[in-house]
Parts: C-alpha cells; sequence; structure tokens
C-alpha cells in the first residue's frame, strides 16, 4: 500500500528528539552524523543510507527496517511525483 510519505526520515528524527528531549548535538555526538547533515537529513536533501539508519536505530533505539522503510517511501514518493510533472509537462504540450 502506498501511503506517499512527502514527509524526510529527518523529520521523524527531529520529532523524535523532540519527544524525548534530546538535543541535537547530543543526538549528532551519539550517532557521528554533523550537525550539517542532520539538517540535511531533515530537509530531505541527503539520503538516509542503511549504515546512518544503523546509527539512528541504535541511538534512539528504533529498528534500522523503520528508517530505511521511511528513507525507500520518502524517495519513492518524490519520484512519483517528479513522474506525475513529467507527465504533465508533457500533456500540456
Amino acid at each position: 500500500m502506498d501511503i506517499g510519505y512527502e514527509v524526510p526520515p529527518g523529520e521523524f528524527v527531529h520529532d523524535f528528539l523532540e519527544d524525548t528531549g534530546m538535543t541535537v548535538s547530543e543526538f549528532c555526538e551519539k550517532t557521528g552524523i554533523s550537525e550539517k547533515d542532520y539538517g540535511l537529513l531533515k530537509e530531505g536533501r541527503m539520503p538516509l543510507e542503511r549504515g546512518v539508519a544503523e546509527r539512528i536505530s541504535a541511538a534512539l533505539g528504533t529498528s534500522v527496517e523503520f528508517w530505511t522503510n521511511l528513507e525507500s517511501d520518502f524517495r519513492n514518493c518524490i519520484k512519483q511525483q517528479t513522474d506525475n510533472e513529467k507527465k504533465g509537462k508533457r500533456n500540456d504540450n
């Protein structure tokens, strides 16, 4: 089933941090992710690769699959939007 997530996995990380009271600095220290890369993940401008998903899951007590599935859903949604935009442009001509 396609849920159509338009929210990058990094937004979910942000929500976890708010819910747990963990600061971005603490999260970055636990995961070895720079604050710059955290920002890119949050914006969806940096793919969440499996190694990063493993570090995030260890820091937040979640499964790796949770993060890789969110990433896959997000990227599929972006691809679908891009494909639909291309189709729309072709139909406008």
